[in-house]
């Protein structure tokens, strides 16, 4: 056993206690340094996955109003385009909260950096809810018309949302064994 430590205990013995002490204390502190890394990184990695989520929540929420707007000018377009003139005052209310939805949309697309498909979307989203809008107030549609061309938004938007929940990593959960009590 000597014979194994001799090399170290010649090095050590050249140098006084405190630097010895200095030494031994170095190379105690490795592995530890080592281990608290190895602690860390899936620290921040749960952290970053984190954050993307909560990126994903917030388009999420921001697109509920429009598809919520969007259902509700279903509705009052049908009874306007009907011929009830009462509900002319409730169907434009939709369309403006509509509005202020799809620009809420932009103005987090714009915070966030934004995804290109995502805007494309949005874009897509915003030019056929316009042209629904439209022919909607002015009575260019039937009430079965409106109907589906309402309907094709809705489903523009539940699109936009589901991608949204796959782009920021909602849709599958990372950690297997949790993944299967979704449902």
């Amino acid at each position: 056993m000597n014979q194994l430590l001799a090399p170290g205990m010649a090095f050590l013995g050249r140098f006084s206690y405190p630097i010895k002490f200095l030494i031994l204390g170095v190379i105690a502190v490795i592995p530890i340094a080592y281990l608290t890394f190895l602690g860390l990184v899936p620290l921040m990695d749960a952290a970053k996955m984190a954050a993307t989520e909560m990126i994903g929540v917030r388009y999420i929420e921001a697109a509920k109003p429009l598809l919520a707007s969007v259902q509700q000018h279903r509705g009052r377009s049908s009874g306007y385009l009907s011929g009830d003139d009462a509900v002319k005052p409730k169907m434009d209310e939709q369309a403006a909260k509509a509005e202020a939805a799809i620009q809420a949309l932009e103005a987090l697309d714009a915070e966030t950096g934004g995804n290109e498909e995502l805007e494309r979307q949005l874009a897509e989203i915003k030019s056929r809810w316009a042209d629904v809008h439209q022919k909607a107030h002015s009575r260019l549609f039937t009430p079965k018309e409106s109907f589906a061309a309402h309907s094709a938004v809705t489903a523009l938007i539940q699109a936009y949302m589901e991608d949204a929940a796959h782009e920021y990593k909602l849709l599958l959960d990372p950690v297997e064994a949790s993944f299967f009590l979704q449902d």
